[in-house]
């Protein structure tokens, strides 16, 4: 039987499986920065990448947008900037950031829908390549 040492294929028409830096560069974001905020652990990021996948944060953001709700708006994007900070997830970080200035105290400052498009295209780019995560 041979054993092949190419990328990991988890069957038939599925993609390869990307690592921590491979994501990292992928949403253009730090990894060393991101491994270092996790003591060196990579299997610990990897761990905490994909349990960004459970966090909630970003459809409590929808549904204040929904609702007009800038103190929803507010309070959803700051903590998902939060997350996003601790995992060096740069992109999502800017992105809130912007929208949770723009709302704070649960006042409308500047173009909020724009702000929240960006904040989901971040969002998706960063969703899509978790689940690309080995």
């Amino acid at each position: 039987m041979m054993k092949e040492n190419g990328p990991q294929i988890n069957g038939p028409g599925s993609e390869r499986k990307m690592t921590p830096e491979e994501f990292y560069k992928e949403i253009g974001a730090d990894y060393q920065t991101a491994l270092s905020r996790m003591m060196g652990n990579q299997g610990l990021l990897a761990r905490m990448l994909k349990k960004f996948e459970n966090d909630r944060n970003y459809e409590a953001l929808e549904k204040a947008m929904e609702e007009n709700d800038y103190e929803g708006i507010f309070a959803a994007a700051h903590t998902l900037k939060g997350v996003a900070g601790n995992l060096e997830l740069t992109p999502l970080y800017e992105t809130c950031t912007r929208l949770s200035d723009a709302t704070r105290g649960g006042k409308k400052d500047g173009d909020v829908q724009g702000l929240f498009l960006a904040v989901r295209e971040a969002y998706r780019n960063v969703m899509e390549n978790v689940k690309k995560l080995a």
